[in-house]
């Protein structure tokens, strides 16, 4: 049995970054992986994009971000581009569910990122009519090598 993706707060995007894990984001060798500083924008309805700032410090650092939008027309939640001080981001996941109004969740992954305070920018295909949100994580002690392993498909729904 199949249920819908709860949308109502940021909870959702915070919970997808934060259960990344060791697992995840780390090789068995880099087993100290810390949280060095999380950031957010609120829901905001009528965009096409989304900007806010976030600060990255320490060594061996990743940064994830995760992006969710609602809309009636779910290719308008498409993402196009995720940046972080201009510099693009990997997508790792892509997903849309399809109850009522589409929702789609996205997660975007940079290796070694610029210390210091700066923009990170997501761009999607047309006009969040519903919700759009992100978040945003910098971890330290990331194999920079592979940071992250394998998507397995798995379904996340809750």
């Amino acid at each position: 049995m199949t249920k819908k993706l709860g949308f109502r707060s940021m909870n959702r995007v915070r919970q997808l970054i934060a259960g990344l894990g060791c697992a995840w984001l780390c090789a068995p060798s880099f087993a100290a992986v810390a949280v060095d500083s999380t950031s957010s924008i609120t829901a905001a309805n009528g965009v096409s994009s989304l900007m806010w700032s976030h600060t990255a410090s320490g060594s061996n650092r990743a940064l994830v971000v995760g992006v969710m939008a609602r809309d009636p027309t779910g290719a308008d939640t498409s993402v196009s581009s995720v940046t972080y001080n201009s510099v693009a981001m990997t997508a790792v996941r892509n997903d849309l569910v399809s109850f009522g109004d589409p929702a789609r969740t996205s997660l975007y992954i940079l290796a070694a990122p610029a210390t210091g305070t700066h923009t990170i920018v997501v761009t999607f295909a047309g006009t969040v009519d519903s919700l759009a949100a992100g978040a945003a994580i910098s971890l330290t002690g990331v194999d920079q090598t592979t940071p992250n392993a394998a998507d397995n498909g798995g379904d996340d729904r809750e």
